[in-house]
């Protein structure tokens, strides 16, 4: 099942932060992890939370940005669409569907050179995929999985 899965968001950690703001220390707002491949960000305009990018969350169309209403160095809070590919006939030709949502990132980590909010939590608002929980928490962890170089930020399923 979808929900059971691992989600693996593959963030490297090489290069995100210039070596002056390093010294300088972190930065007081944390970041979050954008999806796989990409960096971290404050205010990310979406998150890809599938390892496949079949599950982004986005505006209103995968391409509008998440509105943030707050973020703070405790948490962050945010709306938008859980955009859903339906892969018919295949993922690559699917269609995606919005289903609205709130957003919740918490507990902020100093972890390897970042400051970022470890835990992400996706509330539907109206209508649920089917198969889906009302709510789901996601927490990230710095991990060196087999065979990936360098080390990486992943979003693990917490429930």
């Amino acid at each position: 099942m979808q929900l059971k899965r691992t989600v693996a968001l593959g963030v490297a950690i090489a290069g995100l932060a210039p070596a002056a703001a390093l010294a300088a220390g972190l930065p007081k707002a944390p970041t979050a992890l954008t999806g796989s491949g990409a960096k971290t960000a404050i205010r990310p305009a979406n998150i890809t939370w599938t390892g496949d990018g079949t599950g982004v969350l986005a505006g209103a169309t995968i391409r509008q940005p998440i509105h943030w209403s707050s973020w703070t160095a405790k948490q962050a809070l945010g709306s938008g669409d859980d955009q859903l590919n339906n892969c018919n006939p295949a993922c690559a030709n699917g269609k995606y569907k919005a289903y609205p949502v709130k957003l919740v990132l918490t507990r902020p980590l100093r972890s390897h050179g970042q400051l970022v909010f470890t835990r992400l939590t996706r509330t539907y608002t109206r209508a649920i995929p089917k198969g889906y929980k009302r709510t789901t928490t996601w927490t990230a962890s710095y991990v060196r999985a087999q065979g990936h170089s360098p080390a990486t930020f992943g979003w693990n399923y917490v429930g």
